[in-house]
């Protein structure tokens, strides 16, 4: 039993960068259940400022397991990356709240009194502001841990998906776009082609 724990641990080690896409992938799919079907299943939730943040350690337990895998076995650049996950989390949906109720509240003052008009893209909006937020903090969190994710291209590749993903979807559907797209292109753009 320990010599095929040590064979796959080994595997996941030398993966290739593709296949570190598909595993993070599917990780990241596990972590979005969680956060959608399970989050006080056996925990109580934990929240700060009106955010539950179990969703935000679950995706930072991923990436932190693909740091340990692809990276560094240090234990203080996989807790940076977890506890960056985690406030990238909080500020992303703060920032689209925030935005929602900023814009909503715009609206009502321009109207006639009793008649509020209603936009269809508001979600849209608050939600790629705080989906360019989150995913801006989790570029910087993850450049400081993994040096070759400095790069401007690499930022790119989970800022611009993290961003623009989140036009046509709601907050949960959102978050779960954001964990399936940026993991896999943090290790694309960490690792190489």
């Amino acid at each position: 039993m320990t010599s095929f724990v040590g064979a796959a641990l080994m595997g996941l080690s030398n993966a290739s960068a593709s296949n570190r896409a598909i595993i993070l992938a599917a990780l990241a799919i596990v972590s979005a259940t969680l956060s959608n079907f399970a989050p006080t299943l056996w925990a109580p939730p934990l929240v700060f400022v009106n955010t539950p943040l179990l969703p935000g350690i679950y995706f930072g337990m991923v990436l932190g397991l693909a740091i340990w895998f692809w990276v560094s076995r240090s234990a203080l650049k996989i807790l940076t990356v977890i506890l960056s996950t985690v406030i990238a989390w909080a500020a992303a949906k703060i920032t689209a709240e925030h935005a929602f109720e900023a814009i909503q509240h715009m609206l009502e003052e321009i109207a006639a009194p009793g008649k509020t008009p209603t936009i269809n893209f508001v979600l849209a909006v608050s939600g790629v502001l705080g989906g360019l937020v989150g995913s801006t903090i989790l570029a910087f969190g993850l450049s400081l841990v993994c040096k070759e994710f400095g790069a401007f291209e690499n930022w790119a590749r989970v800022v611009m998906p993290g961003t623009v993903l989140v036009f046509c979807l709601s907050w949960q559907q959102r978050m779960t776009s954001w964990r399936c797209t940026s993991e896999p292109c943090f290790l694309y753009s960490s690792h190489g082609r």
